[in-house]
């Protein structure tokens, strides 16, 4: 790392070159050592990774209290997908501009809770998406059994 910190930890200001070049995250490597990659970046609003992201846990032998999900069709077909943009609340949340997919974090979490969870530092509720994925698995299996009957009378 080089240049330096301007001011004490009461008046610290500006800290410049610490590590690497305009919007990247600063981390310890895996030799412990402070870094930087142009592969992880956040400019304030959208966060980049040019590799994978690897989050929770999703190997059986960490897990017990499985069930099966139940009415998975039921509840996709309570969601609504559709598209959007922001309003003037969102836009002083600074939210991004432009449209956008979703569904309602509201009707999710009537079938879903477990998608379920406030934004950090306000009161708004957001989805975890990728807690939907399970569902629509089940769902899509659902549908399949169902096809199977009918095409077996």
């Amino acid at each position: 790392a080089s240049g330096g910190l301007n001011g004490n930890a009461t008046t610290a200001t500006t800290a410049t070159n610490v590590v690497g070049g305009a919007n990247r995250v600063i981390y310890n490597s895996a030799s412990n050592s402070t870094t930087t990659s142009s592969n992880l970046t956040f400019d304030g609003t959208n966060l980049s990774v040019g590799g994978d992201i690897t989050a929770f846990a999703s190997d059986m032998r960490l897990k017990e209290n499985i069930e099966q999900i139940e009415g998975a069709v039921a509840k996709v077909c309570s969601l609504s997908g559709f598209t959007y943009t922001f309003n003037e609340v969102g836009k002083e949340l600074q939210l991004p501009k432009g449209k956008h997919l979703g569904v309602s974090a509201q009707d999710v979490e009537a079938v879903l809770p477990e998608a379920v969870a406030k934004r950090p530092n306000d009161k708004y509720l957001t989805v975890k998406y990728e807690k939907l994925v399970p569902v629509l698995i089940e769902a899509i299996k659902e549908l399949k059994a169902e096809i199977d009957d009918l095409k077996a009378q």
